[in-house]
Formats: C-alpha cells, sequence, structure tokens
C-alpha cells in the first residue's frame, strides 16, 4: 500500500509541476496543425498547439507554489449566491480528497417546471439558471434545449428556448456576471470538418454559442463545426474576452475571441478520469474549476467476486459486467490542458440517485445568508432539485 500510495503522490507532483509550462511548435508545424494557441510570456508571443508530449517540467517546484497565490483573483460575487471568487475556490479544492464527507446544508426542488435533462448551471442576481435538454426523438435529432429560470426557492420563473434544428443539445453554462453563455450542439460526438483541421474547415457550425441577460433575451454569438459542451468565461463583465469551451467528452479545449467567437488556440484535455460537463471561470487565476462524470466497468471475472450487500450506490446497474459510475472535481489550466487538482468523487445525495457531480455545478460565495464557500449541484433529471452543500475533510 505504502508503494502505490508514494507512486500516486510522485505522480500528482509531476502532473502539478507541468502546470502552464509546454515548449512551442515553430510557425509552419503550427499552421499545418491547423490550429494555434497565443501565448504572451514576457513580452514574446509564441503560437502554439498544446499537446501532451509536449509537456515539460521543472525540478524543484511544489505542487502548492505551482498554483495562484494571488491574495484574490476572480469576479466580485455582488448577491447572493454568486460566483465564488477564483482564490477561494482554488484554497478549498486543494483541501478536498476522496475521503471528503459533502454535508447537505439544504435541498431545494425545483418546481413549476420540468427541468428534463439538466446540463449547466448559474446563480445570478438572486436567482438559479439551469439548461437543460428536451429529447423528443434522438434518433431523428429532435428536441428542444432550455435555458429555465428558478428562484432561490426554488419555484420556476420562466424559460427561453435556445438552438436550431438539430443543434439542440445544451451543454454547461457560465456567467460573467452581465450575462450567462449557452452553447447548443447537436446530440453526438465529432465534428462536421472529418479529416480536415477546424481551423481550415469552411463547413457551417454545428453549434451555437449564445449569450443570454438574466431576464433571458438570448443573443446568437457564433457558430462552430465541432460539439461544444463546456464553456468557461475569462473575464468580468464588459472586461470579459474570451470563452474557454471543450468539446464533447471534453476532449479538446478550445479558447474563443468575443464578441465574434474567433478561435484563438486549443489545448488537448490531458486528464481522463472523467468527462467534464459544466466549468467555472476562475477570472485572473489562470484556471477553470470542472465538474464530471465517468461511466467505468467493473472487471469482475465471476458473479461470485462480486461484492455482497452492496447498496448499489454508483452503479449504473448492479449486475455482473456493470458500470460503475465516478464523479469528479478538477482545477484545470485551460491554456495547457492540465488538471492542476483533481478529486474523486462518489456521493449520492440526491433522489434520483446520481453521483452529486453528474452535470450541472456551481460554487457560490455565500449562500441562504450563510457565508463561506457553498457547492451547488442538480444531477436529477424531471423532477429535479438543486442541492446546496459544504465540504468536510476530516
Amino acid at each position: 500500500m505504502s508503494t502505490c500510495r508514494a507512486a500516486g503522490l510522485a505522480q500528482l507532483l509531476l502532473l502539478v509541476c507541468c502546470l502552464r509550462l509546454c515548449t512551442g511548435l515553430d510557425k509552419t508545424e503550427a499552421d499545418s496543425a491547423g490550429l494555434k494557441y497565443k501565448l504572451s510570456t514576457n513580452a514574446q508571443t509564441a503560437d502554439l498547439l498544446v499537446r501532451p508530449s509536449e509537456t515539460t517540467t521543472v525540478s524543484g517546484t511544489s505542487p502548492r507554489s505551482a498554483l495562484p497565490q494571488l491574495a484574490t483573483c476572480g469576479c466580485p460575487a455582488a448577491e447572493q449566491g454568486g460566483k465564488a471568487p477564483g482564490s477561494s475556490v482554488v484554497t478549498a479544492m486543494q483541501s478536498l480528497t476522496a475521503a471528503t464527507t459533502w454535508t447537505v446544508e439544504q435541498t431545494i426542488l425545483l418546481s413549476g417546471q420540468d427541468v428534463f435533462h439538466t446540463e449547466g448551471m448559474v446563480i445570478l442576481d438572486n436567482y438559479i439558471y439551469i439548461s437543460a435538454v428536451e429529447v423528443l426523438n434522438r434518433s431523428r435529432a429532435v428536441g428542444r434545449g432550455w435555458l429555465l429560470q428558478f428562484d432561490l426557492d426554488g419555484g420556476f420563473v420562466d424559460k427561453v428556448e435556445l438552438g436550431e434544428g438539430a443543434s439542440y443539445h445544451p451543454g454547461g453554462i457560465d456567467t460573467d456576471g452581465e450575462y450567462i453563455y449557452v452553447p447548443l450542439a447537436e446530440y453526438h460526438a465529432g465534428n462536421a470538418c472529418g479529416s480536415v483541421s477546424i481551423a481550415n474547415c469552411s463547413l457551417p457550425g454545428t453549434s451555437i454559442m449564445y449569450r443570454v441577460t438574466p431576464d433571458l433575451q438570448a443573443e446568437r454569438l457564433f457558430t462552430f463545426p465541432d460539439h461544444l459542451g463546456t464553456v468557461a468565461v475569462n473575464g468580468c463583465g464588459p472586461d470579459t474576452q474570451y470563452l474557454d469551451v471543450s468539446n464533447w467528452g471534453s476532449r479538446t479545449i478550445y479558447r474563443f475571441s468575443l464578441p465574434n467567437g474567433t478561435l484563438i488556440g486549443a489545448a488537448n484535455n490531458q486528464q481522463a478520469f472523467v468527462d467534464f460537463q459544466d466549468c467555472q471561470s476562475l477570472p485572473g487565476c489562470g484556471l477553470m474549476f470542472c465538474s464530471g462524470v465517468k461511466n467505468l466497468p467493473w472487471q469482475f471475472p465471476s458473479a461470485s467476486n462480486r461484492f455482497v450487500g452492496d447498496q448499489a450506490v454508483g452503479y449504473v446497474n448492479n449486475t455482473v459486467g456493470a458500470q460503475f459510475q465516478m464523479g469528479g472535481l478538477a482545477l484545470v489550466d485551460p491554456t495547457t490542458g492540465i488538471a492542476v487538482t483533481q478529486v474523486p468523487v462518489t456521493a449520492v445525495l440526491t433522489p434520483g440517485g446520481n453521483i452529486l457531480t453528474t452535470n450541472p455545478v456551481w460554487v457560490a460565495d455565500s449562500f441562504n445568508r450563510t457565508s463561506g464557500l457553498h457547492f451547488l449541484f442538480a444531477p436529477d433529471s424531471n423532477n429535479g432539485s438543486v442541492v446546496v452543500t459544504r465540504p468536510v475533510t476530516a
């Protein structure tokens, strides 16, 4: 056990030491790759397509010193449940472990409106906003995408339908305090360009990025030929400059400029323990906070080796060959795709029996007149609820 633990710690140290350190392609290689990433370093600008094989490490860098050391970073929280300061999220994430207990402070039942299949969540101007997909006929690409608005007690307020044609599947959402950004995509993996690099692809976009005001006035910003899933807003209010957006399974993280949606960079996601479903930016920290799940197969050679008396917590089904649903939280550098901190989550605290990190998540600076970080989750579909939690690590 001690050997395995030491190996795990060594891998974690190596992962954290890679934070925002990468080697670059020359311009010819970057252009041929079809994607360019502009990063400013000491007044020098390099064109990069960040790949796992091109990361480097620096000896002597500790995990703690590699993380942001800013007194504050992130947008100020102006209202109840507003986006938590990035520095607070970074500090909290460093304290979480696999043994962390998620204490439920409140369960808010969402009433007056079916939430269908929930995708993302933000709190803005004292309202809860949830993106959701209503699937009518998936095989025929028929459905409806929604942004739903609830008050802080869970009462339904309003909704707006988003999407066009087959692009009806909303992803995770985020806010800069002025707008809510919502991606809509076709309900499948893959891009429309095939072997043609996305940067050189002239096919019409299959995904649409919207920004929506708190009173649900939607504006169509741009389209893109790959599935756009999560979005993190890199900025606050009118100072917002970039959107960091991941595709299906969060395998690639794209960066788009605002408001025209010009693709200015991409990085391969260098973790694979979960697929990110919803992300939240930490402006000024150089990181984004993400949550997700992944279904992993149990490797049972026979039925006799299964756990006896298990309550099926975390199982998709409790049969031989069943899948275990792993949840997780991560702090990710969108310019390198490196998860500098990642924590497994297997807690099931809702009536629907889903892992907490199944889709919507939001970290609030305070909630229900209680100060301190609150982690909000909304994993259940249809008759959903928002679970307000605080982590406790022994």
